[in-house]
């Protein structure tokens, strides 16, 4: 909804006749979700704002003005194909323009987000290499928080790291997500305590865009790593109990072990996994689950 309402803004003639027009409202794609986003109630987007937008020679009108038409059609295009959720075509419709059209800062900013999509997050991360001016403050922090993802998700962890811990504002639709993976490069780095800090922050709420599984496994291993141990085998208990669904539980139950927890799961933690299962349609593992609860003892034996 972002990329759409951004290229509604900057140029309103590639959404004419897409029932759409410059945003008004505070309306957004990720934040709905977001836990932690700190907008206001002005637009995201600054539909009067001029910087953001391709500028035109003016000692070559003509051809400027042909130029124009021709990116306001492949603006149009690209706008309708996200709007259908089909971002592979729009990122290679974009990427049609010529390359000083793809260097205007909201182009460049849609380029980004429409590679990080793809998952060409080297190709990405050297989009948004340079400093993207004219942007409006929501979209530059939006733009900050996707540097730091795909950092991280290509494995540059100092970079990631230092990139977060020089931000001003660490809120936003993808402030948590980018927390997430910062969380993990301190683990993998063996920065514990930052690791700890960050990932208290992350599991406190829930959010579409975080894997809450992984995160808090990680919590526990940074809390372990760290000689919490009692709260790292609580958070793994908790874990077992309340995501049986979850591929990496055996994971979390494995690793409970290796911490010295060795005690069977109780009566009322097998039915609360039951549940859980029956809740997900999984009848067959929630019936096998009901199958280990032990039937209390009768009287006198």
């Amino acid at each position: 909804r972002w990329m759409i309402l951004l290229l509604c803004a900057l140029w309103p003639s590639a959404c004419s006749g897409q029932g759409m027009s410059a945003p008004r409202d505070d309306s957004r794609d990720d934040a709905n979700s977001s836990s932690d986003a700190d907008h206001g109630t002005s637009s995201p987007i600054d539909a009067t704002s001029r910087d953001a937008r391709p500028t035109l020679d003016a000692d070559d009108a003509s051809p400027a003005r042909d130029g124009a038409t021709e990116t306001a059609s492949t603006l149009a295009e690209v706008v309708e194909l996200v709007r259908r959720w089909q971002h592979g075509k729009a990122l290679e419709t974009l990427e049609r323009l010529p390359e000083k059209e793809l260097r205007a800062p909201g182009v460049r900013y849609l380029h980004g987000r429409l590679l990080g999509k793809a998952e060409r997050f080297d190709d990405a991360v050297d989009v948004y290499s340079e400093p993207i001016e004219g942007l409006p403050p929501e979209i530059q922090r939006d733009l900050e928080h996707r540097r730091v993802l795909m950092l991280g998700r290509l494995g540059r962890c100092d970079e990631a790291r230092e990139r977060w811990g020089s931000l001003e504002s660490k809120t936003g639709p993808r402030a948590r997500e980018a927390r997430a993976v910062v969380a993990g490069c301190a683990l993998q780095t063996k920065a514990y305590d930052t690791a700890v800090a960050e990932l208290r922050f992350v599991v406190a709420k829930r959010h579409r865009e975080v894997d809450l599984f992984t995160a808090r496994f990680q919590l526990a291993e940074a809390l372990s790593a760290t000689g919490k141990n009692d709260e790292a085998k609580q958070g793994l208990r908790r874990l077992a109990v309340e995501r049986p669904e979850h591929p990496d539980v055996e994971k979390a139950l494995k690793r409970l072990v290796e911490l010295g927890d060795t005690e069977e799961l109780t009566t009322g933690e097998r039915l609360g996994r039951a549940k859980r299962l029956l809740r997900r349609r999984r009848y067959a593992d929630a019936l096998e689950e009901l199958g280990q609860v032990k039937r209390p003892s009768k009287i006198g034996q």
